[in-house]
């Protein structure tokens, strides 16, 4: 994999003149739901993602017993720094190592350790399931993950990928690159997409650390980033038995990427698809216009992804107020129980005269 570009990242809004690492909110990894796991169409993705030993990015906490430590992770990024001196130097061949300080404890780690904390091979072994790595072309790249005629574009858009690639772009996005466009994939992205699509080994832990590095260089150019990978963080820290003296662990759950969450992602990336093979005409006659039929055929299809898109979102919405429904009798449970507690009267009975 060659050389890493930086691309923009998602964005928050701090005070002025505040601590960058104190007010950075963290980003949340994102579960992705065995009912969308189970779909037929994601068979060939899930073969790869489970004997390449890649279950990480399908969801980084199976078990719920990860806590995340906002302090700690905090820690991380504002003291994370390349590990320099003329020992590492002449080690050429070894994986870069860095150093974080966190609560007084330095801890040293490698891109390698980052590989093993996921369960990921730490090198190239010949006859595991991985090739071993190439350096193509951008455009050997492009051409390899796209049917569309190569015309110099240094990105593919996620509707242009083959469909069995589809839930691959999204745990790639979602756990392991999360910074960058949000439709249009270049550079490292493609890199890490056409590695998994020619079964080649690659550093998975230098892409985390890139990742990292770019959210530290954003912060410290007062940009604005969220800080990513808390949980991978918990895991490193578990590795060397760090004692955190912040013992309570925040309530931080993760995103889960459910079937209306696939629906709508789906249905926008088949819209997308239709529209662009309706303005190349490549398959449409020889004036290259599509036929009154074919038009009819591509709107057709509009219409069914839009009808799909509108019944997700309505799901997705309709479980949002369930949620804060179950929230809110919680709460007035939580509230009732305090009041018996405390001996008080309900707040809808008038005090005793």
């Amino acid at each position: 994999m060659g050389k890493r570009k930086a691309v923009a990242p998602p964005t928050t809004s701090f005070k002025k003149g505040a601590d960058i690492y104190t007010e950075a909110p963290l980003e949340k990894e994102t579960r992705i739901a065995a009912d969308v796991r189970a779909l037929p169409e994601h068979q060939e993705a899930m073969q790869y993602l489970t004997t390449h030993s890649l279950e990480y990015l399908l969801d980084p906490d199976p078990s719920d017993q990860l806590p995340v430590y906002t302090k700690a992770v905090r820690s991380f990024y504002r003291t994370l720094t390349e590990v320099q001196g003329e020992e590492h130097e002449s080690m050429t061949d070894d994986p870069k190592s860095y150093s974080v300080t966190i609560e007084q404890q330095v801890i040293q780690f490698s891109t390698t350790d980052l590989c093993e904390l996921i369960g990921f091979p730490r090198e190239f072994v010949p006859n595991t399931g991985f090739e071993r790595s190439t350096v193509p072309f951008m455009a050997d790249i492009i051409m390899a993950l796209t049917t569309e005629t190569y015309s110099g574009q240094c990105f593919v858009t996620r509707s242009q990928l083959p469909k069995y690639m589809r839930l691959i772009d999204t745990v790639v996005k979602k756990n392991l690159i999360p910074i960058g466009h949000d439709q249009e994939r270049r550079g490292p992205f493609l890199e890490v997409l056409y590695a998994m699509l020619k079964n080649e080994w690659f550093d998975v832990g230098e892409v985390f650390v890139e990742q990292m590095l770019l959210v530290k260089s954003r912060l410290e150019n007062q940009s604005n980033q969220f800080l990513l990978f808390p949980r991978l963080i918990t895991r490193l820290l578990q590795k060397h038995e760090i004692t955190l003296r912040e013992k309570l662990a925040v309530d931080f759950p993760m995103d889960t990427f459910s079937m209306s969450s696939w629906n709508l992602s789906r249905s926008h990336m088949d819209r997308i698809a239709l529209r662009m093979r309706g303005v190349s005409g490549s398959s449409h006659g020889s004036s290259g216009a599509p036929t009154l039929i074919e038009r009819f055929e591509i709107l057709g299809t509009e219409l069914r992804t839009v009808a799909e898109e509108q019944a997700s979102l309505r799901a997705y919405v309709m479980n949002g107020f369930e949620d804060v429904r179950t929230e809110l009798t919680l709460l007035r449970a939580s509230q009732e129980a305090l009041i018996v507690f405390l001996g008080c009267p309900p707040p809808d009975v008038s005090p005793p005269p």
